[in-house]
């Protein structure tokens, strides 16, 4: 799971949690919440016992104030980020850090339009991410018999003010969409 919390009633603080393991379907959070004696957001308690998503996703997410409608929103963004693949999760993470979600509903939105933005892994410097682009990117025919001619960093410089991309721990990433973030 990319999640698991254990879930109690406040009503019954001395019961055995019920779990919730996301994502899961939601016929199996009623369940869990009917076992575990929760009948209203103020009787809902929980504890996150594992967290598994990308750490700039779960800064996004407030696990800390969920009631039991973010429950539905958080299981279906926990499908969304489920079903991709490790480089497209890598991926989500950085474009939450330039989109700066607020909630599971946000985050699953990215990971729909995540087509919108371009990654590059691992890049670091503007002078990296010109050398990717003419080396690496398959947008030019690279020929090492002229790599003291190249303006790695200028051609860098050039791109990322035309993408408005920046870099972040990840990489590079540049939006392309047309709605604003």
């Amino acid at each position: 799971p990319l999640l698991a919390l254990a879930v109690m009633s406040r009503e019954k603080p001395g019961d055995h949690p019920e779990y919730l393991y996301f994502p899961m379907p939601q016929r199996g959070i009623e369940r869990t919440l009917l076992r575990a004696g929760v009948k209203t957001d103020a009787d809902l308690q929980f504890r996150l016992e594992c967290n598994e998503l990308p750490k700039q996703v779960s800064f996004a997410v407030d696990l800390e104030h969920l009631g039991r409608a973010d429950l539905t929103a958080l299981n279906q963004m926990c499908w969304a980020i489920h079903a991709m693949r490790p480089p497209e999760r890598k991926k989500l993470e950085a474009a939450a850090v330039m989109a700066m979600p607020h909630g599971p509903d946000e985050v699953r939105r990215l990971t729909k339009n995540l087509d919108q933005f371009d990654f590059v892994p691992s890049i670091k410097t503007p002078a990296e991410y010109g050398r990717y682009m003419i080396q690496e990117s398959g947008h030019f025919e690279y020929d090492a018999n002229l790599e003291d001619f190249y303006d790695f960093l200028g051609y860098g410089l050039q791109r990322m003010e035309k993408e408005q991309g920046r870099f972040n721990d990840l990489g590079y990433i540049a939006y392309h969409g047309t709605t604003p973030l």
